[in-house]
């Protein structure tokens, strides 16, 4: 993966979750390739004397059943791809992890409310599949723009390489990309409390009510399938 030099510094690389990984913590090859742009990104700007951030985002997938450690423990998406992010060479002070989300509209708003608005960092870099990246760029534009944040969000947009997914579960993923988009697209949300009373109200990964119903492990099947 090869990065313009003259694209805006970010001040903090958004690693996006690509599904659990195993009770070792290795991570969906998709999901790695994913940290190693992001990693290239974060080593481009050290190079520099540039000082960046990485966060990975993603406490679960909503319909595959959480990953438990060999201590025990759920062992979080955005957890396990912390530890592959250090073990690449990136300071561990430099990584922070979101992990209340467990979706691409849930990613984006957890990592703004609880992380980029806290430190005031105004200028992202968001990495993900490039099966992935129609949809999260509309959201992540979306949600980053509510509430005209003064100064305002500017978000770049990285796709890494679609690898480790079988051809006919890659066609599979994206068709159900561009059903979502489309689904999102739908919505509208006049605020960040708009949003968040959707989510809590509406949504099946976070609502009360609704606790249970967003899984669906059939549906996901073709997806972990790897090469």
């Amino acid at each position: 993966q090869t990065f313009d030099p003259t694209m805006a510094n970010p001040e903090a690389i958004i690693v996006l979750g690509g599904g659990p990984p195993d009770a070792h913590g290795g991570l969906p090859l998709w999901t790695e390739q994913r940290c190693r742009v992001a990693f290239e990104l974060y080593q481009q700007k050290a190079a520099a004397g540039i000082e960046v951030f990485i966060i990975t985002v993603s406490g679960g997938t909503a319909h595959v059943p959480d990953t438990i450690d060999e201590a025990g423990h759920v062992l979080h998406e955005s957890a396990a791809a912390a530890r592959f992010l250090v073990g690449l060479g990136v300071r561990p002070e430099c990584v922070l992890r979101e992990w209340a989300s467990y979706d691409t509209i849930g990613n984006a708003f957890f990592t703004r409310v609880t992380i980029t608005d806290i430190r005031g960092w105004r200028h992202l870099t968001i990495v993900t599949s490039d099966f992935h990246m129609p949809r999260s760029r509309a959201i992540f534009e979306t949600v980053f723009a509510l509430d005209s944040p003064d100064p305002a969000y500017h978000l770049t947009f990285v796709a890494a390489p679609d690898v480790g997914i079988e051809p006919f579960a890659l066609a599979d993923r994206r068709a159900r990309e561009e059903s979502s988009l489309k689904t999102f697209q739908g919505r509208h949300f006049a605020s960040l409390c708009a949003l968040q009373t959707w989510l809590y109200g509406d949504h099946g990964c976070y609502a009360t009510r609704l606790m249970g119903t967003a899984a669906n492990p059939a549906a996901a099947g073709m997806l972990y399938q790897k090469a």
